[in-house]
């Protein structure tokens, strides 16, 4: 007969919710990092090849206007994947 799974209870759930923001922030805030550091080597409009089928290009959000809706936060500069 095949296993239950552990059923968490609620401070373990919590826990988890927890520690899981944690990563997020932490993981955002290396993708920023590493977004700006990209954006010193790239001007908008370049294009990286990432293999033979994708594509990268660096976006300006900004570029041709002084307002962008998002929900929330806004960065301005984005990383668009170009698949072939």
């Amino acid at each position: 007969m095949p296993r239950r799974a552990k059923v968490a209870t609620l401070p373990e759930k919590i826990k988890r919710c927890l520690r899981a923001k944690e990563l997020g922030k932490k993981n955002y805030h290396r993708a920023d990092t590493l977004l700006d550091e990209i954006a010193l080597e790239l001007k908008p409009g370049d294009q990286v090849e990432l293999s033979e089928k994708r594509k990268v290009v660096l976006e300006d959000q900004f570029l041709t206007k002084s307002t962008v809706w998002k929900p929330c936060g806004v960065r301005r500069y984005e990383l668009k994947v170009i698949e072939s």
